[in-house]
């Protein structure tokens, strides 16, 4: 028998409130929420933001003010903008689009951040050069030395410089992913006026999924909170348990400054008590967050099957529990691949168990692809992704009117892409640090 702790709907009424109390123009306040799964993060996001448009929202609006709100990816952006609803009060974006907005125009700043980053990352290469041993990673380390080389003579005369948020970025002149965010940070720790641009324009920001948050960024920003107390809130919405990038901070809780508020949001809106019970269990050793279950939540079923990392045939594996659990359950449909379904939570794994492995390796290699492979921004990605795979379902399901529909918008976007200028991959090209993941699959029956 589960024995879990259960509570009302209600609950966690009291964070959604003193998210509020935090939201106050005339007194803001940081603070930091830090709850598991289910446990209804962005809806406290949405009520703050609601709550907020209805008690200050003309007032904010008159004075060109707005509650910036950013978080790791598009897909998360977009599913914050439907939840919240479009309003020019509560800009959503990535972090890498909220940064490049704010450093776009520094040219001459940007490239005096980097005639004096490149140096230190050029003898950082040639020392690993000179202790390493031959081989590839020699070959790679050679041709980062020839391309920084090659980018510092570049810089020799004043530069100015492009960027895509959401794609690739070649050429001399293109920033990577991971040096937007870098230069961001050092300039809110060292430009007095974008620290008071900041300020004025976004008295309030809220950074969702903040386990995923680059470190380097986020110390910039507990720092512009610091010299800011009483003009500038930031509040924090994540959980590290859930971190899937590997450049986020690991330890995050630990840089929340007491002075901060810390809503708690204790009750698992989403999952039955067994799959609570279970949670609590695997997250005890690690942070010891313990989640209670709705009242009206139902008992549920949970089964769990741990194989050993050196397990040869992990597929294999997998169709011997989709089987056993048929037999348990007394349902067939565990049997069948295509009825379960499976949670695969690393990059790496999800290419192997679906056959894409050669290209996510051969992408892979290439650091400035490793944020758009990851995101799905890779344009030749898209291209299959967005227009021929949609083509390939319509042709196979005998829909003459969607192939129809489809055909003209895969020629354009194909036309489109071939006439666009894609250099040569270079490894040694400053990048986009690579985002990893820990793996790992789950189900439940409830």
């Amino acid at each position: 028998m589960v024995v879990i702790e259960t509570a009302p709907p209600d609950f966690n009424a009291g964070a959604d409130a003193q998210i509020l109390e935090c939201l106050n123009p005339a007194a803001p306040k940081s603070f930091f929420l830090y709850a598991g799964a289910g446990s209804g993060k962005t809806r406290s996001l949405k009520n703050a933001l609601d709550g907020f448009r209805d008690a200050h929202g003309a007032a904010f609006r008159r004075l060109g003010k707005k509650i910036a709100v950013i978080t790791y990816t598009n897909a998360a952006a977009d599913e914050i903008a439907e939840r919240v609803g479009q309003d020019s009060l509560f800009p959503i974006s990535t972090i890498h689009s909220f940064c490049w907005q704010h450093i776009e125009t520094y040219h001459a700043d940007i490239q005096a951040w980097l005639l004096k980053t490149l140096p230190a990352n050029l003898a950082d290469l040639h020392k690993k050069q000179a202790k390493g041993r031959a081989g590839k990673a020699a070959l790679d380390r050679e041709r980062a030395i020839a391309s920084t080389n090659r980018r510092i003579e570049w810089l020799s005369v004043p530069r100015r410089f492009t960027y895509n948020p959401n794609g690739d970025n070649f050429g001399q002149d293109s920033l990577s992913h991971s040096e937007v965010l870098k230069i961001t940070a050092a300039f809110i720790e060292t430009k007095p006026s974008m620290r008071a641009v900041l300020v004025n324009k976004y008295p309030f920001l809220l950074i969702d999924e903040s386990q995923d948050t680059s470190k380097v960024l986020l110390e910039a920003f507990f720092t512009l909170a610091a010299a800011n107390e009483g003009k500038f809130g930031m509040g924090l919405f994540g959980d590290t348990m859930q971190r899937i990038f590997l450049d986020g901070h690991p330890e995050l809780e630990s840089l929340v400054p007491d002075s901060w508020a810390r809503p708690v949001k204790r009750l698992n809106h989403r999952s039955p008590q067994r799959v609570i019970a279970l949670g609590n269990v695997l997250r005890a050793p690690i942070d010891r967050q313990y989640q209670v279950a709705r009242d009206d939540s139902g008992t549920g079923i949970v089964r769990l099957f741990v194989a050993s990392s050196a397990t040869p045939d992990k597929p294999g594996f997998e169709q011997r529990v989709r089987d056993r659990m048929a037999e348990l359950c007394g349902d067939s449909a565990w049997c069948k691949e295509t009825e379960v379904k499976t949670l695969t939570l690393e990059h790496h794994m999800a290419a192997s168990r679906r056959g894409f492995l050669e290209m996510f390796q051969a992408l892979d290699q290439d650091s400035r692809l490793s944020t758009g492979l990851r995101t799905g921004e890779i344009a030749g990605l898209r291209l299959f992704t967005e227009r021929v795979a949609p083509l390939v379902a319509a042709a196979r399901a005998k829909d003459g009117f969607a192939v129809m529909a489809h055909l003209p918008f895969a020629c354009d976007f194909a036309a489109a892409q071939a006439r666009e200028h894609c250099p040569v991959s270079d490894p040694g090209r400053s990048s986009a640090a690579d985002k990893g993941g820990g793996g790992g699959a789950a189900r439940s029956q409830s």
